[in-house]
């Protein structure tokens, strides 16, 4: 598809405006892509007047007369219709768009897109997908690729919801990531197949015929990339990722921390330092920018609340290429072949 439209919400995230508005200029500087930039009359206004003749023609703006706040419930979307985060759902309910973007309320967002674009046909609930950062990767020529899902958007789960997401994601990795025969593991307490819960248990009954299933994995296997899909509930899926994430930043924190502790060990380790803040780049959850809500009718990509402009270009470098490749579309059909 050329030239691919995406409602992007300027209200979002940690910092709003101050980051959302570069963000928007990168993303239609970069990409082939037009942008529908949505938010309060002031910050559409702001943008306009920093956009030059040529970013002009690729950006068009929507006023949101309510704001959606990080402490609200899921249930804000019903309650303020004329949110950011609404009318980015509608636009793409309308085929004014093609996919929303934004790195406001996780909550809000899915219930947007769930009441506004629908789920796809069969489709129990969403799973949001989250590459994983594999360390790894960065000094190998191979491939590398591990995706999570649920990352947190469905707590409590049934067998039939865990299984429906490994077809999703399997999907997902095929068609965007380009993963050919993508592994999939679920994540229990061991690898033996009888272990786990009453959750687990059942799931891999429901797996084990599966191509690619490769059977339980652990926590340990997680960064690794193998397997390809880690497939789990919302609630163990949402702790592994915030285990990582605080993992990452207490070992970044030691590294740094050791390479500095006084003038002798600082200049030994200066021909190291520039690699490994490179190195460290790569894995950044910055490059990966958002994350796809899988299982709902339409490109819906949520980033984190605290991204900066870069991780906010990447989110919307994320939707375009989900409309390029023809995500959704491929999603359903591996649902309706299920």
């Amino acid at each position: 598809m050329s030239n691919p439209v995406i409602a992007f919400d300027l209200m979002g995230g940690d910092f709003g405006p101050e980051n959302t508005i570069p963000a928007v200029k990168e993303a239609v500087n970069k990409l082939n892509c037009k942008i529908i930039a949505i938010g309060s009359e002031p910050t559409c206004e702001k943008l306009l007047s920093s956009l030059t003749d040529k970013e002009k023609e690729s950006v068009e703006v929507l006023f949101s007369y309510q704001e959606i706040n990080m402490d609200d419930s899921s249930s804000a979307i019903k309650a303020k219709p004329n949110s950011a985060i609404s009318l980015s759902a509608k636009l793409v309910k309308d085929q004014k768009a093609d996919a929303m973007v934004g790195a406001g309320n996780t909550g809000a967002m899915m219930s947007a897109a769930v009441l506004h674009m629908g789920r796809i046909k069969g489709v129990k609930r969403p799973g949001i997908a989250i590459p994983v950062p594999i360390p790894a990767s960065v000094y190998s020529d191979e491939k590398m690729f591990q995706l999570l899902i649920d990352g947190g958007s469905t707590v409590d789960c049934e067998p039939k919801w865990l299984y429906q997401f490994a077809v999703m994601a399997k999907s997902y990795a095929e068609h965007r990531h380009g993963i050919e025969h993508p592994t999939i593991g679920l994540l229990s307490n061991g690898e033996e197949p009888g272990k786990g819960d009453d959750l687990r248990k059942k799931t891999y009954e429901l797996l084990k015929d599966m191509d690619g299933f490769v059977g339980n994995c652990e926590g340990k296997d997680l960064t690794t990339g193998q397997p390809n899909i880690v497939v789990t509930d919302g609630f163990t899926g949402n702790i592994a990722l915030k285990t990582m994430e605080g993992t990452f930043k207490s070992v970044s924190k030691l590294i740094m921390a050791t390479l500095t502790a006084n003038e002798e060990i600082a200049a030994a380790a200066e021909p190291v330092f520039q690699p490994l803040m490179e190195a460290a780049e790569k894995v950044h959850p910055d490059q990966i920018g958002g994350c796809l809500l899988l299982g709902v009718n339409g490109a819906c990509v949520i980033t984190h609340g605290s991204s900066n402009v870069y991780a906010l270009y990447n989110a919307i470098k994320v939707a375009h290429e989900c409309v390029e490749t023809n995500v959704v579309e491929f999603v359903g059909k591996a649902i309706s072949d299920s």
